[in-house]
């Protein structure tokens, strides 16, 4: 009688799981069901606002474009977001979360077809500060506004941002997520930095310096402008830049690659241990003072003293070096 009992037992906790299984996939299917999700609108004159604060966990956030003086706010809310938007002393703070909820979280995984949505449209009137920090969120922000200063932030989400201007510095970062820059240009420094996430940047110009650090991801860069100095670090990543233009240039690999092609600076100063240094300089041989150090791998170019006042350090360990020059070697 007793193994006839174990296997009642068993079979009455087996229907009691898929019972339970079934209803929350019920419950599941009518929590996601059209028509729970709503957007809501606010607005704001742009006049009366000389900051933007900005912190998500999982929601995105999206910027664009607006003519007008209106600056216009759009979010997706249901029970399960808190949404918290303050004026006072000319900052906008704006807090949207999401809380936590065991059953929808377990049970509504497969029939999940949306994410929250926080959409601002900033008119280019606007120039003040816009910082915006979120968890898993991504960031995209493309405006034609006149920034003061402009940090957009995220732990495990991709950072976008294109044709923005700020008087002062930028700074992009990322812990896990990729990050895109097109067609920035700051007064002040440039800052972009990713752990695992590789960076695509392209029309890029700073009033003062420009650095790209990575430590997994890759670094691809063309058309860079910097005022002063202009630098690449990358752990395991390659490094890749084209047309750059700088006073001074670093740059600096463990285990990837570096190649510049034309770039074009006073100083230039190159590192790798594992990775090769292969690519094109501005000017001619002539101009640089060269001083190459290797230890097994091979270098076109040796010691040399130059008469164009510019410096030339290459070092490499295991790496070879290959490197040209537009107006001749």
């Amino acid at each position: 009688m007793k193994p006839f009992h174990n296997r009642l037992l068993y079979g009455a906790l087996m229907l009691i799981v898929v019972g339970l299984a079934i209803a929350g996939i019920g419950y599941a299917m009518t929590r996601n069901r059209e028509g729970d999700t709503t957007m809501e609108n606010q607005s704001y004159q742009v006049a009366d606002v000389r900051s933007i604060q900005i912190d998500t966990d999982t929601p995105n956030v999206i910027i664009t474009p607006v003519d007008g003086g209106q600056m216009n706010l759009s979010w997706q809310t249901d029970e399960y977001v808190e949404y918290q938007a303050t004026l006072k002393d000319g900052v906008l703070s704006i807090s949207y979360r999401t809380r936590s909820n065991w059953l929808k979280a377990l049970f509504s995984a497969p029939f999940l077809n949306n994410e929250y949505i926080l959409e601002i449209e900033l008119p280019g009137g606007f120039q003040g500060d816009l910082n915006i920090s979120t968890v898993s969120g991504k960031i995209i922000a493309d405006t034609a506004a006149d920034l003061d200063s402009c940090g957009l932030k995220s732990v495990s989400g991709v950072i976008s941002a294109a044709n923005i201007t700020a008087r002062q510095e930028f700074t992009l970062r990322s812990t896990s997520g990729s990050i895109t820059a097109n067609a920035l240009k700051a007064g002040g420094d440039v800052r972009i930095q990713t752990v695992s996430g590789g960076v695509t940047a392209d029309k890029l110009e700073s009033g003062g310096a420009l650095s790209v650090k990575t430590t997994s991801g890759k670094a691809e860069l063309t058309q860079i402008t910097a005022q002063s100095g202009l630098t690449l670090e990358s752990v395991s990543g390659t490094l890749r830049i084209q047309d750059a233009s700088c006073e001074t240039f670093t740059a600096k690999s463990v285990s990837g690659g570096i190649r510049p092609e034309g770039v074009k600076a006073e100083s230039i100063d190159m590192k790798s241990t594992s990775g090769s240094i292969k690519g094109s300089l501005g000017g001619s041989r002539g101009e640089y003072s060269i001083s190459v150090s290797t230890v097994s791998g091979g270098s076109n170019l040796q010691n040399a003293s130059g008469s164009g006042g510019k410096t030339l350090k290459l070092s490499t360990v295991s790496g070879g070096i290959d490197l040209q020059f537009e107006e001749g070697n």
